[in-house]
């Protein structure tokens, strides 16, 4: 049976849906080169040292808690405002993003000083002085400012999600990595670890000025009616919160628990991770396009009770990623340590950090599929405003990564990492699969 136009059609891929996909992901395909040069430049520089794993390190620190804080909230505010927007209450919708905007940035302040104060014990951690090669400057700690500034571009990739603005929420992502580029290619030798942070710090800002622009229309809201107005929706949002925050630190757990365990490893084994994930994290962002497109999609099904066409959806698309995905990823880990000593293998970066950083790249390569099917099936749950079965969910992917992390590291060492969130990405592929379908079919049964 041959595959028409119209099939793609039936799982949700319609030409509308298919061209902003392409449009998405041609600008995001440019971004994610611009990062992986911005990666190759790194190496070059520092190779597999100390200075990148304190980068790293307090980079993550940094933005750990936005994706709790902010991400949470971001997907529910764009199911609201999609709502909204169907009714077209932009006055609404004003006071919405403005006052979960206010409120995010408040909070994230208080978590900066309490970081700015245990900053200096979790470079220790492990009895591992990473602090130390910085001498007795403090400049590293100006990257907790990106919390800052990650948390207005989050909440404006809701708004513009909710809008479908795909090609200028990709646009948005090129001031990172150009300003470190700029920064640590421009720099003289002697300054190059402060070019570095300073670069990062000054591309987040930068991101966020830009995303602030975008959504500008958004961000102000006239009079004490729009308040009031907002009430209703605020308040929505905020009983969902605290459950959505804390799925959201599980998530982010997921994420930097690999960079973070990697310190049982030794030194240099942050920046192995870092490196091994680095092209994994960029084709992750290119796929990101696909689960952010269909997302409104999902949730005008949802709301116009379309669960016969969300079923079709769910399975096809599945199907497809399956499909698709393990059969480019296959490649892609038998070409790994050629991609490997083609984008890093220069400078400080020798032969010898290419073999094991490729080796832990296959395992990275090989989890691709298992994470889009994950993400999608969750897009359905979103749109459900189902906040605990999600939670659930990624407690149980947290522990079972944690657990894996530490048996395979005893077995295998910094490749054991890499082992562990291939099995239990695996795993949880399948259930939440399952958990989409379930739910899914109990609401066209309860339709019915």
């Amino acid at each position: 049976m041959r595959w028409r136009p119209r099939s793609f059609a039936k799982i949700g891929l319609g030409s509308t849906v298919l061209k902003s996909i392409g449009l998405s992901f041609s600008i995001s395909l440019v971004v994610r080169i611009v990062g992986l040069f911005k990666e190759a430049v790194l190496a070059s520089f520092f190779g597999l040292s100390a200075i990148v794993d304190v980068y790293i390190l307090t980079l993550l620190l940094a933005t750990f808690f936005v994706g709790p804080l902010a991400g949470s909230i971001s997907t529910p505010l764009t199911v609201r405002l999609q709502h909204l927007g169907q009714n077209r209450d932009i006055q609404t919708q004003r006071a919405v993003i403005s006052k979960i905007l206010l409120l995010c940035l408040l909070i994230i302040l208080a978590i900066i000083f309490v970081l700015d104060l245990t900053l200096g014990w979790f470079l220790e951690f492990r009895n591992i002085d990473l602090r130390a090669i910085l001498g007795t400057s403090n400049f590293h700690r100006y990257l907790l400012l990106i919390a800052l500034f990650s948390v207005v571009s989050v909440i404006s990739d809701a708004a513009l999600t909710a809008q479908r603005r795909f090609g200028t929420q990709s646009s948005i992502k090129f001031c990172v990595p150009l300003t470190i580029i700029t920064s640590c290619v421009v720099a003289p030798q002697h300054l190059l670890v402060e070019a570095l942070f300073a670069g990062t710090v000054v591309g987040y800002f930068f991101e966020a000025m830009v995303a602030s622009l975008c959504i500008r229309k958004f961000l102000f809201f006239r009079g004490l009616k729009a308040i009031g107005s907002a009430n209703q929706s605020l308040g929505l949002l905020l009983r969902q919160w605290p459950a959505l925050a804390t799925s959201g630190l599980v998530m982010s757990g997921c994420v930097i628990v690999d960079q973070t365990m990697a310190i049982l490893a030794g030194e240099g084994a942050v920046a192995m991770i870092s490196f091994g994930n680095r092209l994994t994290l960029g084709l992750l962002s290119l796929s990101s396009v696909l689960w952010t497109v269909l997302f409104p999609q999902f949730i005008d099904r949802v709301i116009n009770r379309q669960f016969h066409e969300l079923r079709g959806s769910l399975i096809g698309l599945n199907i497809l990623v399956f499909v698709c995905g393990l059969f480019g990823c296959t490649i892609l880990a038998f070409m790994s340590e050629w991609i490997t000593s083609l984008i890093y293998e220069r400078g400080a970066f020798t032969p010898e950090d290419t073999k094991i950083v490729s080796q832990i790249q296959i395992f990275y390569f090989l989890h691709i599929p298992f994470y889009i099917s994950i993400l999608i099936n969750a897009r359905i749950l979103n749109a459900f405003e189902r906040t605990k079965l999600y939670l659930s969910g990624n407690i149980v992917l947290l522990l079972c990564n944690i657990l894996l992390n530490l048996t395979f590291i005893e077995m295998f060492g910094v490749l054991g990492i890499a082992m562990a969130t291939l099995v239990s990405y695996c795993a949880m592929a399948m259930v939440w699969f399952c958990t989409a379908l379930w739910l899914v079919q109990s609401a066209s049964k309860n339709e019915s």
